[in-house]
């Protein structure tokens, strides 16, 4: 069985915040002193355990102490997603779940968490905790709430197969409120978000959804969502010289759509489900710069600031300053996108099933950079279609 090493995607809204993901990234990193990269080689073995000891039951109090590892050459394969390897952590749980009405609240709980991460060479990769809040009021509204806090760490994957690069400590926080469920009408507000003060970068999002059950066989949802990000350490390009550069730029990025469903039940045996959602995403960049120290104690001293000019969609810039100017494709992009899908169920015989499905697809992209909702969304649907369509039938054998 092969690896692809050292890949790496960019252009969409969805390629943008990709990160490698495979274990072999572990094994070309040039600085790792704990694993030797074999380009000959076709597999990989190694070791995944999960300890923990918890307390779930008797009393209001939770809490749980654990251990988990993967070697840098575990692989699920074609068995699983795997998102990490490398490391071993050690993680912290305290709850309060108090399960009783209390005042306002039917109930409500908070939890406290922390854990610490290490590589195998030794290299300290994460450490963090939060708090997080959960209640449910007496006329069954719920509301939630979290802050997590990651202190500065080294970052095995940022460089896409190069060296630790030391991130910085950054705040997330989320939050929420939801009505009474059971009723006719249900209203749904969520809201997140991240700063990053050392890299003055930050996230800001929030989605509304709103829920309405007519009837006992229908009930249809339209939501909101759309967030902005400003990143200042976004992933660019590798450019490769006599050594490797490493080209990041300040991303100016903002995303907007909507999610509509409906399901609708005519009989008991026949419903229809439906589900749509267009998006727009568009992302500029300035301030480019390469990676100079990636360890260096200070944001500003692991850059090197670059002075860029474009032409016709190529960046040029002297990064190795030997007065020849090399290129890189500029990275600017507007992405839309259009997903539906519609079902229909009819169970013609109790435990037999034929299932009709249309699914429509459509997606835009080009290099601007620019933001604008009504135009794109309204050219969206302009664009030529990807139309699926699917027959499904079960028939149960025994009775």
């Amino acid at each position: 069985r092969g690896y692809v090493l050292g890949t790496h995607v960019r252009g969409s809204a969805e390629a943008i915040a990709r990160t490698q993901r495979s274990p072999a990234r572990y094994f070309q990193r040039p600085d790792a002193g704990h694993v030797e990269y074999d380009p000959l080689r076709t597999s990989l073995s190694g070791l995944s355990t999960d300890l923990g000891i918890t307390k779930f039951a008797g009393g209001f109090w939770r809490m749980g102490t654990g251990l988990q590892t993967r070697t840098p050459g575990f692989e699920t394969n074609d068995v699983g997603f795997l998102n990490n390897a490398d490391f071993l952590q050690h993680w912290l749980w305290l709850g309060y779940n108090h399960s009783e009405q209390q005042g306002p609240f039917r109930s409500w709980n908070v939890n406290m968490n922390a854990w610490h991460v290490w590589d195998f060479d030794g290299n300290r990769t994460g450490t963090g905790g939060n708090v997080n809040l959960n209640s449910q009021f007496q006329n069954f509204w719920n509301a939630w709430a979290g802050v997590n806090r990651q202190l500065s760490a080294d970052s095995p994957g940022l460089l896409r197969g190069g060296p630790l690069f030391r991130r910085e400590a950054q705040t997330n926080f989320w939050g929420g409120l939801g009505s009474d469920g059971r009723k006719a009408v249900q209203v749904n507000l969520n809201g997140f978000g991240n700063v990053r003060p050392e890299s003055d970068s930050w996230t800001l999002g929030i989605s509304p959804t709103v829920r309405v059950r007519p009837s006992g066989r229908a009930t249809f949802s339209l939501g909101a969502f759309t967030n902005r990000n400003v990143n200042d350490r976004q992933w660019v390009s590798r450019v490769e010289t006599a050594d490797a550069h490493y080209v990041f730029g300040r991303l100016d990025q903002t995303t907007v759509g909507i999610t509509a469903r409906v399901d609708y039940a005519f009989t008991p045996t026949l419903s229809l489900q439906f589900y749509a959602q267009p998006f727009v995403s568009a992302g500029a960049y300035d301030e480019f710069k390469q990676v100079a120290d990636p360890r260096a104690p200070t944001y500003a001293d692991r850059f090197q600031s670059l002075t860029t000019r474009l032409d016709s969609g190529t960046r040029y810039s002297d990064l190795d300053g030997d007065t020849t100017e090399e290129s890189f494709r500029d990275p600017d992009f507007s992405f839309k996108q259009f997903r539906s899908n519609a079902v229909l169920r009819w169970e013609y015989l109790p435990g037999s099933t034929l299932f009709f499905v249309w699914s429509q697809g459509r997606d835009g992209f080009d290099r601007d950079g620019d933001f604008d909702f009504a135009g794109d969304v309204g050219n969206l649907f302009e664009l030529e279609p990807q139309n699926v369509f699917m027959v499904k039938l079960s028939y149960w054998m025994s009775r």
